[in-house]
């Protein structure tokens, strides 16, 4: 990416960006495999949270508020540029704003390239 390309305010947090190579298997391993290990979201009353397979490789991680939520609902994809992390790491903020917004909120838990490239996670 040619950072000249941004706008000026991103530009500066690209440099402090830690450069990381995505294709290291132990970098894709322990961003995937140490989300596993973050405590527990806090769980508001009333509200549920649940997991769905699709397909053969996808679980989406479901929050539900208290009273099912007003009708609407946020599709939320983590972090990673489809090459590390986990849904269960944005766990606390989905939670958060499925209570502040009333709404469900529907975390994919999807397959990583390069293990799995192009289309795998768009697909699922």
């Amino acid at each position: 990416m040619d950072p000249a390309l941004l706008h000026p305010q991103l530009r500066r947090r690209l440099t402090l960006a830690p450069a990381l190579d995505v294709t290291n298997p132990l970098l894709r391993w322990a961003g995937y495999h140490l989300a596993r290990f973050l405590p527990p979201a806090r769980m508001p009353r009333g509200m549920r949270r649940g997991q769905i397979r699709v397909g053969e490789h996808a679980v989406v991680r479901v929050c539900t508020p208290a009273g099912g939520g007003n009708g609407g609902a946020l599709l939320w994809i983590h972090g990673g540029g489809l090459v590390v992390g986990a849904a269960v790491q944005d766990d606390a903020r989905c939670i958060a704003v499925a209570e502040a917004l009333d709404i469900v909120v529907a975390s994919v838990d999807y397959r990583l390239a390069p293990q799995d490239p192009y289309p795998a996670a768009i697909d699922e």
